[in-house]
């Protein structure tokens, strides 16, 4: 793999490649690309989106970062303008991180993952704890799910996307599927426009409905023994008080935060206090 870089540009050969354009960053092969941004400096913060997000939907969050740190934020395979491919697991996406670690010449850093980007976090950490300094999951635990997403994932798998010529049609075809105006808003940000002016998934909806199953699978290992934060949305019931002693198992030196009215985006619905929290954690 290569490594091609541009604040404006430069080139380098090393495992993997990467490809920048205004802050932003790709590692690349052949047929595998993995785009990031990056902002600030100082100590390293990765920020990993969840199922049907970007580094896009992080971008407030990883500026206000970037004060203090190098903050990292991920397209995860099979989002944003990273690469399609049909392996998708936690093990692959954790390889992935590692990939990104090594290439930049980065020693510990703190993972920050939500949702499935918090199970991605929490199987690296478990992994390669000395790669990690912190530990933050948001709305999210280490468990098992049931049907999580399914509808959503299938709807959009159903949608005829020859049928759309702006996105108002596609927020009107899944009305039914997805009663929930802001969510469906939120999905169909990833419909993209071509060329010719017709539009196409930039997420890979095959491949996430093919490993679909794969998503909901809880992560196991031996115990994580760093200093590591859960926050979760007060609205939300991704992270049950059930959970938390089989969180603790896991995860002993955990702490759990609630951010009150907020829900599953907790860092969007209740960013002032989710910024607080994170702040908090990183600086002690």
């Amino acid at each position: 793999m290569i490594i091609a870089y541009s604040r404006r540009r430069y080139s380098n050969r090393d495992e993997s490649c990467f490809k920048h354009s205004k802050g932003e960053k790709l590692i690349q092969s052949t047929d595998q690309t993995i785009h990031f941004r990056k902002e600030g400096s100082g100590d390293p913060v990765l920020i990993l989106h969840g199922l049907f997000g970007s580094a896009n939907n992080w971008q407030t969050v990883a500026l206000k970062l970037a004060e203090s740190y190098s903050v990292f934020s991920l397209d995860m395979r099979n989002h944003g303008e990273s690469f399609h491919n049909d392996q998708f697991n936690y093990d692959v996406m954790a390889d992935d991180v590692m990939h990104l670690i090594r290439q930049q010449g980065l020693n510990e850093v703190s993972l920050i993952g939500h949702s499935m980007g918090g199970k991605v976090a929490m199987k690296f950490a478990i992994c390669n704890p000395d790669f990690v300094r912190k530990l933050i999951v948001v709305d999210i635990s280490h468990k098992a799910y049931t049907n999580l997403h399914q509808d959503l994932v299938e709807a959009l798998y159903q949608l005829d996307i020859s049928q759309i010529s702006r996105l108002r049609d596609a927020d009107e075809m899944l009305k039914v599927a997805i009663p929930d105006g802001d969510m469906r808003l939120f999905l169909i940000s990833n419909l993209k426009r071509k060329d010719s002016g017709r539009y196409h998934w930039q997420i890979n909806i095959k491949g996430i409905r093919n490993n679909h199953q794969n998503l909901l699978e809880e992560v196991t290992g031996e115990p994580f023994m760093k200093p590591c934060l859960f926050i979760r949305g007060g609205d939300s019931e991704y992270i049950r008080d059930s959970h938390w002693p089989e969180i603790l198992n896991l995860f002993p030196s955990a702490e759990l935060v609630t951010v009150h009215g907020a829900g599953h985006w907790v860092h969007i619905e209740g960013q002032d206090k989710f910024l607080d929290a994170v702040l908090t954690f990183l600086e002690k």
